[in-house]
């Protein structure tokens, strides 16, 4: 792999205490995501995982799964059988963290 950078690194915090945090490295020859995290993390919803209530990325391939790509699931890890790209894994993220906020609330 050519050398890559960090080309996004965004944190924001929810009323109800969760962290959302984004983060994309790029190839820097290429200029395509080689790696990404997306996650919100919130304790008082979920103690598993370290909090973690949902987080895709593709930080390091898991025994028994094909690819780098997983999702991490209230202290549960998937495989991420949907990957299409970063692009769709980025939309998927966006369009559940409303849902969680319907569900969860002021916790949220």
């Amino acid at each position: 792999m050519d050398a890559a950078a960090k080309a996004l690194d965004k944190r924001y915090t929810t009323r109800g205490g969760g962290r959302i945090r984004v983060e994309v490295w790029l190839d820097l020859k290429t200029r395509t995501v080689v790696r990404y995290n997306l996650a919100y993390v919130n304790p008082r919803i979920t103690s598993r995982d370290s909090g973690r209530v949902i987080r895709f990325d593709n930080s390091h391939v898991y025994p028994g799964f094909h690819t780098p790509h997983h999702v991490h699931w209230f202290g549960r890890v998937f495989a991420n059988d949907k990957f299409q790209s970063y692009g769709q894994t980025e939309l998927r993220f966006q369009r559940l963290l409303p849902r969680l906020k319907r569900r969860y609330g002021t916790r949220y």
